[in-house]
């Protein structure tokens, strides 16, 4: 979603660029239909059979990295949620991708960091997600300024 926000973004009219835009508000109006009840979303459906599923940290930081632009009021569950799992995970990954997710919406997440997460990770990509997370990290490289689906 990010990438292709980036790209709709670009000037022009073309049938690319047209289909392009189209792409990026089908998706997001798939990402907003697949919400769970909480405001947060998991790896699928937010119902199964007329069950209510979880949200998880990992997913919910991801598609709100996706939905950036969207109306503040519309996402202000997302972002509640986003912001109780930041504070309540013990995963990394989970707390990394929230970190970026929160900061391109311009909340400040800061505060006696877990366990978890102060020691960067030996996993690669967790590490890189980390250091886009910090405060002056380049979280901002994900970052869809000012482009509107």
């Amino acid at each position: 979603m990010v990438a292709l926000k980036h790209a709709a973004g670009l000037p022009g009219e073309s049938a690319s660029l047209l289909g392009i835009r189209a792409r990026v508000g089908a998706a997001e109006r798939m990402l907003m239909n697949r919400r769970c009840d909480d405001g947060g979303w998991n790896y699928g459906n937010s119902r199964v059979w007329s069950a209510v599923l979880p949200s998880y940290p990992e997913t919910t930081g991801i598609a709100l990295l996706g939905l950036q632009n969207r109306p503040a009021a519309e996402l202000k569950p997302s972002l509640a949620i986003a912001e109780k799992y930041w504070r309540e995970t013990q995963s990394p990954l989970a707390k990394a991708w929230l970190s970026i997710a929160l900061r391109n919406f311009g909340i400040s997440v800061s505060g006696p960091a877990e366990p978890s997460s102060a020691i960067p990770s030996h996993d690669v990509l967790v590490a890189a997600l980390q250091c886009l997370g910090e405060p002056d990290g380049g979280h901002d490289f994900l970052k869809t300024k000012g482009i509107v689906s």
